[in-house]
């Protein structure tokens, strides 16, 4: 599927260009990361990458538009290469095509096919009927959450009015998250080198062999989306059935990933209310994956890992049916934005070999202010879970040089309290880091 999107562009997009009315713009992104003196592996730069985005609108007719949204990496650490669509292992430079579809829309129905990111829900931070398009996980900048969104391969047939629409999808290839697995990347160095840890897998998470479902009639994927825009409320309905976007259980023979199918219905709303706004959302997962984190185990006796490994055949998860639920207060005065959100999520069941409780909960508060006739905007957001007080903070500032140039910084602190089972990863509860990035626009 990869090299018939990239044959596409490749043959059609000369064409393309001189036959339609066009409309592009380009920008060059560069990030550059480092942790925070107290972290692992401290002073050493963890994250090196220049980024160049373009995208392109073709109009075919005034009701049918094609959109590309590609990306070629320069990755100097050879750290990204997971998240390349076309590109050696660690190699220094690849491409990843984060977007391309084509859209036809008539005055009550429309038609959209290829490669989309789709954005549901109304939580900020946070994850409950999001669970559409997989994510990004080799980076670690936190200025922009979106952009660690990938899109998913689907077709949607979409029917609307002025007050509501519905909408379709069939996703016939299943895309997963991406994981930091490349042999260089920070983490995975972490992970895998007994210097750094005390009690390491013994293997690389490299060595996993990620088992993302195959592109067959059984492993089709299918959702829907209902939404009613009043004067008064926006509500949204969602469903959908399919396969998670990070592996939820590991097996022994050849060392597999393997991802779990469930069926998630959820709802949202957004309810304004004089200065404020109220935010909810909710989504119940039928046969919800939950993964083990607490084993009882010597994991410097290799035997012993290996032994542990053979007589659990899906050692990683557990089944569970769970509701998540969140409700979110949003004020803006006097150009201040604040935002307050309380998740929580119900897990039915017996909960005794999972290292949770059947009710997870936490809240996130977030504040933003723009200054200098909105050239120079500043926000902290933090994230604290009940139980154990594991919290996170993000600390942001992005400053428009120019009309086309921004320069951002952020500061992010992640401190998990709880045990979460094997030293090795708890070798990273207390981490942080400082990320630098600059965005020139074309």
């Amino acid at each position: 599927m990869k090299a018939f999107f990239l044959a596409a562009l490749i043959l059609l997009s000369p064409f393309c260009l001189f036959a339609f009315d066009t409309d592009f713009s380009f920008s060059l992104l560069t990030d550059m990361s480092t942790p925070l003196p107290y972290a692992k592996r401290a002073g050493e730069l963890i994250q090196a990458e220049m980024k160049g985005d373009l995208e392109l609108y073709l109009y075919a007719t005034e009701k049918t538009t094609f959109f590309m949204n590609g990306r070629v990496i320069l990755d100097p650490l050879s750290s990204l290469s997971d998240s390349f669509d076309l590109g050696a292992a660690e190699s220094h430079l690849g491409f990843s095509l984060k977007e391309a579809w084509i859209d036809y829309t008539s005055d009550y129905w429309a038609f959209r096919g290829g490669r989309q990111i789709v954005a549901w829900g109304k939580a900020d931070l946070l994850t409950v009927t999001n669970v559409l398009c997989p994510r990004n996980y080799t980076s670690f900048s936190f200025f922009d959450l979106s952009d660690t969104y990938m899109g998913i391969d689907a077709a949607r047939v979409s029917f609307k009015s002025d007050i509501y629409s519905l909408d379709f999808y069939w996703i016939p290839i299943v895309r997963a998250s991406v994981l930091p697995t490349a042999k260089k990347h920070p983490v995975q160095k972490i992970l895998a080198d007994p210097a750094d840890s005390a009690a390491s897998f013994g293997f690389s998470l490299s060595e996993l062999k990620n088992n993302v479902p195959e592109p067959k009639l059984e492993n089709f994927e299918y959702a829907l989306k209902a939404s009613a825009y009043w004067k008064y409320a926006d509500v949204s309905l969602y469903g959908f059935y399919g396969y998670d976007r990070l592996p939820s259980s590991f097996k022994l023979d050849g060392l597999n990933m393997d991802y779990n199918r469930s069926l998630m219905v959820g709802a949202d709303a957004s309810i304004p209310l004089g200065g404020f706004v109220l935010r909810l959302e909710g989504a119940f997962f039928y046969d919800s994956a939950i993964p083990k984190t607490k084993i009882d185990i010597d994991l410097s006796d290799y035997l012993a890992i290996w032994s542990f490994l053979a007589s659990d055949p899906d050692f990683g998860c557990k089944k569970r049916d769970k509701l998540v639920m969140l409700a979110g207060l949003d004020w803006m005065p006097g150009g201040w934005i604040l935002s307050a959100q309380y998740y929580g999520d119900l897990a039915f069941g017996d909960m005794s070999e999972l290292s949770r409780s059947n009710y997870v909960h936490m809240a996130t508060l977030a504040i933003s202010k723009s200054f200098f006739k909105d050239t120079l905007a500043v926000s902290l957001a933090g994230l604290v879970q009940f139980e154990e007080w594991n919290n996170m903070f993000v600390l942001n500032a992005s400053y428009n040089a120019t009309d086309a140039l921004v320069v951002s910084a952020s500061v992010y602190c992640v401190n998990i309290i709880s045990d979460l089972g094997y030293k090795t990863f708890n070798d990273l509860r207390n981490w942080g880091g400082v990320t630098i990035s600059a965005k020139y626009s074309f």
